[in-house]
């Protein structure tokens, strides 16, 4: 239930949320105090007390909790533990017993423990482990002995053991270390760079060995791997001779071999690769001969091909990497100059890309991998100027989408892969230029969007894909005013938004297509001013959102199809301030979000229905 882009739900509390200019991550917990009958949400644990946040970070999930570093605002950046059973946050230990903290690193498993790096105070920052065992926090290791510290980083596990970068004595710079927890020692495996620093870094396994970016001193930083089983730290290749640095970027797996961007001083930033079973690193090909840089950008594998965008002498086209490591152009679209294929996607066996042939434009183009030819696939607007496509939608085989031509200006538009049709749906303005369809909705097999006709302003407009037909869905607002309908979600096989009705502001309203009418569910905000509704989540057979009552201000808020009722989750922020819950997103069976309250500033809550 997380959105697709995020792995983990760690990951989604650390991305920036919606769109506030400055995120902080801030971490608070609820506890079960009754508002309703039907759940219940307070906050349970403020780690500091103060208005700022406890900032939260490097929050990993292990033995059933959930570990992070954060600030009470009195012990400093240390150690803390969520426990979702009894639902309490706690600090775990105070590492560093001094306001300053412990400065504790991400957070690695390794053998059934937690490992990371962080500093007691005196002896500086080195390798600590939690065991969930004998639920004891304590010094794994100390590789630099006093209060310099060895600052352990790039953890990885490989070989049985941890490996990492640190720093040992005085006479032995940032080398290549590993931690035995079998034998509770740590051990320096490499000293690439005996004068200096060798900074092994992004560390990777691969195969058998541990790959890594690192410099002895002589060679600069280049490509190195370590293998356990003789050893042994090698240098892959001096990709560039002397001390010259070796640009790396972009690694990737593919046809067992690492491909990677690479600029070796001479050819610029190209397609390289290294072959781990034959120990050989080369230049796929210097797209553009010589110094400028070939640019290899905008991947997607089709058919066991990698295709992407490449420059030849500044002209941007389609390139493709096959299995026998063979670059070639697929397509030349822009003849003489440059058609900068983006937005590459897989569809239907097909590529899929916008691009510019220089005479009609930035267009959606397909290459078919089967006859080799890249074609126009849709052009709304015939000529040099752009159609402008969005909010792309499929729905009944076809591609519903927003476009421009000067003819219709911006109306709604299909297209059909199957036969490589296109045409305008509907030229719903036919008054002045532009309908601006938008948030384009299937719901039961047809397609709901707004648009402005220019006689009932911005309205709830349905396609019907099978009788080719549009219609006005209602006049929520007579006239030629706006109900603006807005968030369209399909919940309960109804469709659910927020618009203008009749003389209220924005509300929450509903359409079902077995009544054919649009309803208002509540008047949340009674009066003319609306509750400014966003952000639907479904969560346990109810529908969430945020809106705004002059009451309590801008909170959660839940709609129950049982009791055909809308609720006040909770006043996160007493009174008729804001607390702005924004980022939903259901995890573990509860529902959590980021909201403000006077205590404890922005804070992530969750609610347990």
């Amino acid at each position: 239930e997380l959105p697709t882009e995020f792995a983990t739900l760690v990951d989604y509390l650390n991305q920036p949320i919606m769109s506030m200019q400055k995120v902080t991550p801030l971490f608070c917990f609820l506890c079960i105090i009754p508002f309703f009958s039907f759940g219940q949400l307070a906050l349970e644990f403020d780690i500091n007390q103060e208005p700022a946040g406890s900032e939260p970070i490097f929050m990993h999930a292990f033995d059933g909790r959930l570990w992070m570093q954060a600030n009470d605002g009195i012990h400093g950046e240390e150690l803390w533990v969520y426990d979702p059973n009894p639902e309490e946050a706690s600090l775990r230990m105070d590492i560093n017993p001094y306001e300053d903290g412990s400065s504790i690193s991400a957070f690695v498993e390794y053998d059934g423990q937690l490992y990371f790096a962080a500093t007691n105070g005196s002896d500086g920052s080195e390798l600590w482990t939690y065991d969930p065992v004998m639920d004891s926090v304590y010094m794994a290791a100390e590789m630099r002995g006093g209060s310099g510290g060895s600052f352990p980083s790039f953890l990885v596990v490989y070989s049985n053991k941890l490996f990492f970068q640190a720093q040992g004595t005085s006479s032995v710079g940032y080398e290549l270390w590993s931690y035995d927890s079998q034998t509770g020692e740590a051990n320096l495996m490499a000293n690439i760079n005996p004068d200096g620093s060798s900074d092994p870094s992004h560390l990777i396994v691969y195969g058998n060995d541990l790959y890594f970016s690192a410099t002895n001193g002589t060679t600069g930083y280049e490509l190195w791997k370590y293998n356990d089983g003789n050893q042994m730290a090698t240098q892959v290749l001096d990709f560039m001779p002397g001390s010259g640095n070796f640009q790396v970027a972009r690694p990737i797996v593919y046809n067992d071999r690492i491909v990677f961007l690479g600029n070796d001083g001479n050819s610029g930033n190209e397609l390289w690769s290294y072959d781990p079973i034959n120990d050989e690193v080369e230049q796929l090909l210097d797209i553009w001969p010589g110094s400028p840089s070939g640019s290899p950008g905008q991947f997607a594998i089709l058919d066991g091909d990698l295709y992407f965008s490449a420059q030849e002498f500044g002209d941007m086209e389609l390139w493709k990497l096959s299995p026998d490591w063979q670059v070639t152009e697929v397509a030349d679209i822009n003849a003489g100059d440059e058609s900068s294929p983006a937005s590459l996607v897989v569809y239907n066996d097909q590529l899929y890309f916008t691009a510019d042939d220089g005479i009609n434009g930035r267009e959606l183009y397909v290459f078919d991998p089967t006859s080799g030819v890249a074609s126009l696939a849709h052009e709304i607007l015939v000529g040099p100027a752009s159609s402008g496509i969005y909010e792309p939608v499929v729905l009944d085989n076809r591609i519903y989408f927003g476009g421009t031509v000067p003819s219709y200006s911006t109306e709604l538009w299909w297209y059909q892969p199957s036969d490589e049709t296109n045409a305008l749906a509907y030229d719903i303005n036919q008054i002045t230029e532009s309908s601006a369809p938008s948030s384009f909705t299937p719901y039961n097999g047809r397609l709901y969007f707004r648009a402005d006709d220019n006689e009932f302003g911005d309205e709830t407009w349905v396609y019907d894909p099978v009788s080719a037909t549009i219609e006005l869905l209602q006049d929520l607002f007579p006239g030629p005013g706006d109900s603006d309908p807005n968030f369209f979600h399909v919940f309960n096989n109804k469709l659910y938004f927020s618009a203008r009705y009749d003389n209220l502001g924005s509300e929450l309203v509903v359409y079902d297509d077995q009544v054919g009418e649009i309803e208002l569910v509540a008047d949340i905000d009674v009066g003319p001013n609306g509750s400014q509704i966003e952000d639907f989540t479904e969560y346990q057979g109810r529908l969430y959102f945020r809106a705004n009552n002059e009451t309590v201000g801008d909170e959660l808020f839940v709609f129950d199809p049982v009791t055909d009722t809308v609720h006040l989750v909770a006043d996160i922020y007493p009174g008729d301030d804001d607390s702005y819950p924004v980022g939903l997103v259901v995890y573990d069976d509860k529902l959590y979000f980021r909201a403000e309250s006077p205590a404890t500033g922005r804070e992530i809550y969750f609610y347990d229905a």
